[in-house]
């Protein structure tokens, strides 16, 4: 099913109906149930209290007597205790000038004890604020540094678990979600697999090939999810003259640079579209020993001498599986937890 014939389509995009149709749901007793489980898998805050639909009310106004905090996204009053959701469903909406300070100043009045433990945000995973919300956040609650991930719940694990829900509000808005925060399967046809084979030319040539941009969409997608959502490393962004070609993440360990990308050079000389190589960290043009890790094959990618790039040297591990392997992105995110373990461990 495509997003176009999502019934759903036009009507969910904005944020106050998501949060409306969604609380809607919760009148769903199966769809009620999966989303107390869902929050108390990370947080008890919901654990063995008595709640049903009622207690939940959206753009809830925060106001104690003259005194006004905003407005909850979602509100749940459960006399003794009020729990506010923001609600972000799009990656790039900003936070108000007010998040989360003035929900916290309402927590503490009418919670008082633990205020900042009754605030939850339920995000896309690739939400570019956050770090900004951790920010905020920290300078406002005591409760911060160690529970904050405690706080912060993301739309794609949920929405995972209404897979094969039959009710047919419940399965409208999953199909949306899958589609609208991105989750569908990537999956490459045979022609597309014989593409990546086949892939002859420098990284121009290959960016210019008219006959591969479906292909390009696929694979950038595949490597944000390992990269940023799975993974949670840094986006490579490169300094003049410093070697890179294509979208990569990286991580420092010791004194190596392990980064996962794809590169176009690599790409066509290896066969291989995502590419997982090691290079110094301090001199990326730096020969050094290969690393020793079982069952780990690496073949030797070098630069010199060249009139775009600065000397580069890195050695690139050779995939035993392919792009189209069904458990492809466990493969790759299994392999790279090896490759760190080792590494944790030597010096190059």
């Amino acid at each position: 099913m495509s997003l176009e014939k999502s019934i759903l389509l036009n009507v969910l995009n904005q944020e106050v109906v998501f949060e409306e149709y969604f609380c809607n749901l919760l009148k769903e007793e199966k769809f009620f149930n999966k989303f107390i489980d869902f929050i108390s898998i990370k947080n008890d805050i919901l654990k063995n209290k008595n709640i049903n639909y009622k207690m939940f009310y959206t753009e809830y106004n925060l106001q104690i007597k003259e005194k006004n905090f905003g407005r909850a996204d979602i509100y749940l009053d459960l006399d003794s205790e009020k729990i506010i959701f923001e609600i972000k469903n799009k990656v790039y909406t900003d936070l108000t000038p007010n998040q989360p300070g003035m929900y916290l100043d309402y927590l503490k009045k009418v919670n008082k004890k633990k205020f900042d433990t009754f605030l939850l945000f339920i995000l896309p995973k690739r939400y570019a604020h956050e770090e900004l919300l951790h920010d905020r956040w920290s300078k406002k609650s005591y409760h911060y540094k160690e529970n904050i991930k405690n706080h912060i719940f993301y739309w794609e694990d949920f929405v995972k678990t209404l897979k094969g829900e039959d009710n047919p509000f419940v399965k409208a808005f999953y199909e949306f979600c899958i589609y609208w925060f991105d989750m569908e399967s990537i999956t490459f046809t045979k022609e597309e697999k014989n593409q990546i084979i086949n892939l002859k030319g420098n990284s121009l040539e290959i960016i210019e090939n008219e006959t591969i941009p479906t292909l390009l969409v696929k694979i950038e997608k595949c490597l944000i999810r390992i990269g940023s959502d799975k993974l949670k490393w840094e986006q490579i962004s490169s300094e003049k003259g410093a070697y890179i070609s294509g979208h990569s993440y990286s991580k420092k360990i010791n004194s190596y640079t392990v980064v996962l990308g794809l590169d176009y050079d690599m790409w066509s000389k290896f066969k291989q579209p995502i590419n997982i190589y090691i290079s110094n960290y301090k001199d990326s043009s730096q020969h050094f020993e290969k690393p020793n890790i079982d069952d780990i094959s690496f073949e030797i990618f070098e630069i010199k001498e060249n009139s775009t790039w600065n000397d580069f040297f890195a050695y690139v591990v050779q995939l035993d599986f392919s792009i189209d392997d069904e458990n492809f992105e466990d493969k790759i995110i299994e392999l790279i937890k090896r490759i760190e373990k080792t590494l944790k461990t030597k010096t190059n």
